[in-house]
């Protein structure tokens, strides 16, 4: 048994087992898989199929393509170099989702896998090929954030690359690696902050050596290189361009005060962020302190007492003690400290307290960047005012399961019993990986094909019997992406970046629901990214069929003026006559997830 679990191609062999497994649904179910809403469905997916099929993907920058929000430039879009676009070109929207789900949940399992058995081959530990695969599978059976593309799966693998130049171990591969994988990636969301964390450590540990290492600096400056080419277009307005003023250049972040702050970095640490879901709660977190506890025991503890700890820690595992621990607010600080202490007099233990050290700080730096003393001094300097600095989090993923086996490092080498411990830890967070797959099936979620609903909304269409070219809508209750799905062109819609101009002019729309919804004066002014039309509830993301809207105001004439002649509601709006709008059809069936009033502007 021991000679099987030593053997790569067997656990090559569970590992692409249980990843088809995990992938399966998207291939038996199709479109009647539940997928993400939230800057997925309501955004990446639509603006991609709008660029697609607008035949402007190399068009020039403030170029005007009509669909979304009465027009925007073709700088909203994204750079044409990116391959989700290129998905998007050669397959239909789903096909090319379940194509890029596929190749990031693969790609991050060999990315990780090479990270590791790099990082660990001079490290003759028994079962070391368990903790490599193991690691590397629960990895790439986290819920990865589609706009990445395959970025945050590459990371492992492209800090590999790096560390193979800094230890001139490199070969012409890695450098063509390097220079390819940009076309892969996002720089905005993630490869900014990885570079900007490679570069403060690279160039400080040249400091320390008093030696320069040219490739190294080669290597990172021609990936900022190419991802800068990549982004020309967003490069071009940010720095030389003057006619595009982004609605981000009057964002006001949420501001918290100090306590506030300190709980948005701990639950940060807990649980991840919208963006950066690690699954790290609480079976990582409870691996990664038991191997803080055995880093401070001496080495080959005695059966009797491998067994005690061994036996208590698992039970731990079931009696609730692990949720009471982390969920304490004295346990972030207390971590730290120990962590700080550790990594001065552990001589053994550097480099997993180091990667601690870091995601502890990523994670504290996350909730601080809102704290209203920080917002006060960062809203008065353009560039961190615009831009989310607090994504240095997107980071994390990979770096908790470099934990985790860094963690079963420790624990196999510490005490007896160690692998059964590693095996039960690794089940649960099997377990644990596969109930919370974006894409099975969840009877809270709703499903790509009944979100967008084609034959619905096309029955509207069919009904208003005009090129929708011709006509802009917009909606209420439904989020806008459904209409830009289906060919609908809309005065509504979600963009991270689009002219100021338009989100004033938006304003005016909604500015009477202010009074009555104080909460979508914040959503709109200090934010703003969703220009969506405001009623009681403006929460799109918890959609009641069959509710009613008693009130509801817009600017009728402004609507009309900037080429609205329809609303399509998913609620019955009470006072109408004080909106100049005429219920024409109701749209619905039992089949329907919406059920779509649709209303006419009539002046």
């Amino acid at each position: 048994m021991r000679n099987i679990l030593n053997r790569n191609d067997f656990w090559f062999f569970v590992s692409i087992t249980t990843l088809v497994l995990y992938l399966l649904p998207l291939m038996i179910y199709g479109e009647n898989n539940y997928v993400r809403v939230h800057d997925n469905l309501d955004i990446t997916v639509p603006l991609l199929k709008i660029l697609v099929h607008s035949g402007m993907v190399f068009t020039g920058s403030m170029e005007i393509i009509p669909n979304m929000m009465g027009g925007l430039p073709r700088l909203v879009y994204g750079s044409e170099f990116n391959y989700l676009v290129w998905l998007f070109i050669f397959f239909k929207p789903f096909v090319a989702i379940a194509i890029n789900e596929i190749l990031m949940h693969s790609i991050a399992y060999l990315s990780l896998y090479l990270y590791l058995n790099y990082l660990l081959r001079d490290k003759p530990i028994d079962f070391k090929l368990f903790i490599i695969h193991v690691s590397s599978l629960l990895f790439a059976l986290t819920p990865f954030f589609t706009a990445t593309g395959l970025g945050v799966a590459l990371l492992p693998y492209v800090l590999l690359v790096f560390l193979k130049i800094r230890s001139h171990e490199d070969t012409w591969f890695d450098w063509i690696a390097l220079l390819v994988i940009p076309f892969f990636s996002n720089f905005v969301l993630v490869y900014l902050f990885f570079l900007i964390t490679l570069g403060v450590s690279f160039i400080s540990e040249m400091g320390l050596n008093k030696k320069i290492n040219y490739k190294l600096l080669l290597a990172l400056f021609s990936m900022g290189v190419v991802f800068l080419v990549i982004e020309y277009r967003l490069v071009y307005e940010m720095f030389i361009g003057h006619n595009f003023i982004s609605h981000r250049s009057e964002f006001v972040r949420k501001s918290v005060d100090f306590m506030g702050a300190y709980r948005g970095g701990h639950n940060a640490f807990l649980f991840g962020q919208s963006h950066s879901i690690n699954l790290q709660f609480f079976y990582l977190l409870a691996t990664l302190n038991l191997a803080i506890f055995l880093t401070w025991l001496k080495n080959h503890l005695s059966p009797i007492v491998s067994l005690g700890i061994a036996v208590v820690f698992i039970g731990s595992l079931f009696s609730g003690f692990w949720e009471i621990v982390l969920m304490s607010k004295y346990y972030l600080p207390s971590l730290f400290v120990i962590t700080l202490i550790s990594l001065g007099i552990q001589k053994y233990f550097r480099m997993f307290f180091a990667f601690l050290l870091f995601t502890l700080c990523c994670c504290v730096w996350y909730g601080f960047w809102y704290y209203q003393g920080w917002l006060e001094f960062s809203q008065n300097i353009s560039f961190l005012s615009t831009f989310d600095f607090s994504r240095f989090i997107l980071l994390l993923t990979p770096i908790w399961y470099v934990l985790f086996a860094l963690s079963g490092i420790i624990i196999l080498k510490k005490i007896r019993f160690g692998i059964v411990i590693m095996a039960i830890l690794s089940l649960l967070q099997l377990n644990q990986a596969f109930e919370s797959a974006p894409f099975f099936q969840n009877p809270k979620g709703i499903t790509y094909q009944k979100f967008y609903d084609t034959v619905l909304f096309d029955e509207i269409k069919v009904f208003i019997a005009q090129d929708p070219s011709k006509y802009r809508v917009a909606s209420v209750g439904i989020h806008p992406a459904v209409s830009l799905y289906n060919g609908f062109y809309t005065l509504d819609g979600y963009a991270v970046n689009y002219p100021l101009s338009y989100k004033h002019q938006f304003r005016q729309l909604v500015e009477k629901n202010f009074i009555f919804n104080p909460n979508a004066r914040q959503f709109i002014e200090n934010w703003g990214s969703k220009c969506y039309l405001i009623a009681e509830n403006y929460n799109y993301d918890e959609y009641q069929k069959g509710a009613i809207i008693e009130k509801f105001y817009f600017n009728a004439e402004l609507f009309y003026t900037m080429g609205g002649r329809y609303l399509l509601s998913g609620y019955k709006i009470n006072n109408t006559a004080e909106n100049n709008l005429q219920l024409e059809k109701v749209f619905t069936s039992s089949h329907s997830y919406w059920c779509v009033y649709l209303y006419k502007i009539v002046l």
